[in-house]
């Protein structure tokens, strides 16, 4: 899927992720999620969201925290909140 997320919100993501994990964000893709990607587990997912939330200025739901396990997930879900704010 080559969506808008894909061009614009995944790789910022990402970057987030691989700075949260101390990873190279090269090495990261949309699939990568917590329990498939090394060091990325329970604590690590709080600390991403977290660090996503700081980056851009958004807010995720409780609900939207243990539903979202994807780095494209997170990402698409970005894109909606960004969206949603701007549309204010």
């Amino acid at each position: 899927m080559n969506g808008p997320t894909d061009n614009v919100f995944l790789p910022r993501v990402l970057a987030v992720i691989a700075r949260e994990l101390k990873r190279d964000p090269a090495g990261l893709g949309p699939d990568d999620a917590p329990g498939r990607t090394p060091g990325w587990d329970s604590q690590q997912h709080m600390r991403i969201v977290l660090a996503l939330e700081d980056s851009f200025g958004v807010e995720f739901s409780n609900e939207m925290i243990v539903q979202l396990l994807s780095a494209r997930a997170l990402a698409d879900h970005v894109r909606e909140l960004t969206e949603s704010a701007a549309a204010r």
